[in-house]
């Protein structure tokens, strides 16, 4: 789905945030979310509805 170079650092990105467990496989959705989560580094936690809505906490 991805291009390697480009796989390797979304795979670190979805394992840093915890969003899929390490070594699974990367999917749209886990990609969008790691993508958002990198997106608020000042957050201590998020929550992502099925939308992508995201809720930020602290807010």
């Amino acid at each position: 789905m991805y291009r390697e170079d480009g796989a390797a650092e979304m795979r670190e990105l979805v394992a840093r945030y915890k969003i899929a467990k390490p070594g699974s496989k990367l999917t749209r959705q886990t990609v969008t979310m790691a993508r958002i989560a990198a997106s608020y580094p000042d957050a201590i936690a998020l929550v992502i509805n099925r939308n992508y809505k995201v809720y930020r906490y602290p807010i």
